[in-house]
């Protein structure tokens, strides 16, 4: 079976270029669920088209991490699950699946990283490059899961199409504090905000001092 993959796929690579359009991803679904303990599962969930006229196999995916460490990975093709290799911040998947023209399939991958939370005394912070992807994605959706009892404050991910090669940059803070998420980053504002209370409080207190 894998001999006539190789064989379909040498016989792709000289078809003229009107015949090898490329796959696409329809549809990129991604939800970071952040843990008490500092970790993260990052779960990804395509559908992966094929526009051309031909019959169509992805073969490997890549994913690269920026940020923690892999500890755990599993990857699903239309719910059977496939071959998976973790080397450092890589994670290879198999997607050996033939892709009939006009067809999509569904490919679903489970990332476990440690260490993911850059832990503070107000504010837990996260960041991290998602990708890159090998196709065009149409649309991309993301949603963050905070850990229990904490809020998302601020996020920043770009969810709208991406080009081959691009990754998802995601940043993101949590707390504990009720803050609205506004699209702005309120670890700074709020330490500002604590400077100038306490600096207000001393020049007050020297000011009562001298007037004594």
């Amino acid at each position: 079976m894998r001999a006539l993959l190789i064989i379909f796929l040498i016989f792709l690579s000289v078809l003229p270029i009107s015949a090898q359009d490329p796959l696409i991803y329809k549809r990129v679904d991604i939800i970071i669920t952040l843990n008490d303990n500092g970790s993260a599962i990052i779960s990804l969930s395509y559908e992966i088209e094929n526009t051309a006229r031909v019959p169509a196999v992805p073969g490997y995916g890549y994913l690269e991490f920026s940020n923690g460490r892999i500890s755990k990975a599993s990857a699903f093709v239309n719910g059977r699950e496939t071959e998976v290799l973790v080397n450092g911040s890589t994670v290879r998947y198999s997607v050996w699946e033939v892709i009939k023209p006009d067809e999509d399939i569904n490919v679903r991958v489970n990332i476990t990283l440690s260490d993911f939370l850059s832990k503070g005394i107000l504010f837990n912070e996260f960041q991290a490059k998602i990708g890159p992807f090998s196709y065009w994605v149409e649309e991309a959706n993301l949603k963050v899961i905070p850990p229990n009892g904490m809020n998302i404050v601020y996020l920043e991910g770009k969810t709208q199409s991406l080009k081959p090669g691009e990754t998802m940059d995601v940043m993101g803070e949590v707390s504990r504090l009720p803050l609205p998420n506004i699209g702005i980053r309120w670890y700074p504002i709020i330490w500002l905000i604590v400077i100038a209370v306490l600096v207000a409080a001393m020049a007050l207190l020297r000011r009562r001092k001298r007037e004594r």
